[in-house]
């Protein structure tokens, strides 16, 4: 589920996307995928809904050439590795340029014989809701990419970029660390891994996915993945607290409608809105 964005200055395209896919592989197993993505730049709204479209394809195909057996933890975070690397190789290979300065953020979540993962680029978080003593707490969490993390700034110096924020007129710094070349005039990136943004991964922006890997069991109530119109405003435990009511029903739709309600809501004070997108998936009640 999703809401448009909003900018007083002009009519603002949604620029999120998220898709449920699923497939069986040749043994016989049930392979469920929620993808969801933010795109960015001009061409932002192509790159969110093609790199899903592209991931849903190579991941469906590279499990189908699997034997039985073959397909380990090991074996399907590799898998899915390379799907996004064969996406980037799409995006970088587009006869008009479209991904020079767009991209989007992405955020996987496959559940198969009862394991989750949980793939990631971008600043679009995803996490596994359950249960601890009496609280529901996030278990399982994605990593942010940002630029000024240590791993993340190491990356950009070695390829030649530079991590700084924006200057405004008066040569103040405004706004967050962002991925810029060496006279800061290009691209300005403010999360350091994302699918597209050419210009970017030649300054050591990343497409390679972060990993976490869990066995669900009893105690795990739901997964949930959205796009930062809600993390703008609400951490993954206001948003728990919002579909701990709607557990005992299993009502994800109400749900959804109501964490993308308060995050809306949180974002009239700014006069303007990002766009906000919801994946819920609720596993057991109670």
């Amino acid at each position: 589920m999703s809401m448009d964005g909003y900018s007083p200055e002009y009519a603002k395209e949604n620029q999120d996307y998220s898709k449920v896919h699923q497939f069986t592989t040749p043994d016989k197993e049930l392979n469920r995928l929620f993808l969801l993505a933010d795109g960015h730049g001009p061409e932002g709204h192509h790159a969110s809904q093609n790199a899903i479209s592209l991931l849903c394809q190579f991941i469906e195909k590279k499990f189908l050439d699997k034997m039985d057996g073959e397909l380990s933890d090991d074996v399907i975070k590799h898998l899915i590795s390379e799907a996004f690397s064969e996406v980037q190789k799409e995006f970088k290979s587009d006869a008009d340029n479209k991904y020079k300065y767009s991209g989007t953020t992405m955020v996987v979540a496959l559940v198969r014989k009862n394991i989750l993962y949980l793939a990631s680029v971008g600043d679009s978080k995803g996490f596994l809701a359950s249960k601890s003593g009496t609280n529901v707490i996030p278990s399982l969490l994605t990593i942010d990419h940002k630029p000024d993390t240590e791993e993340e700034r190491t990356r950009i110096l070695e390829s030649g970029g530079i991590v700084a924020p924006y200057l405004d007129a008066n040569n103040q710094p405004n706004g967050p660390q962002r991925v810029w070349n060496k006279n800061m005039t290009e691209p300005g990136l403010a999360t350091s891994r994302t699918l597209g943004d050419i210009v970017g991964h030649n300054l050591g922006v990343s497409h390679v996915p972060d990993f976490q890997v869990k066995k669900l069991d009893t105690l795990d109530r739901f997964i949930f993945l959205a796009s930062d119109g809600v993390w703008d405003h609400l951490t993954p435990k206001d948003v728990i607290d919002r579909c701990n009511s709607f557990l005992p029903t299993l009502n994800a739709e109400c749900a959804v409608k109501k964490v993308i309600s308060d995050a809306a809501d949180k974002w009239k004070s700014e006069g303007q809105r990002d766009d906000i997108t919801v994946l819920l998936a609720f596993i057991r009640q109670g």
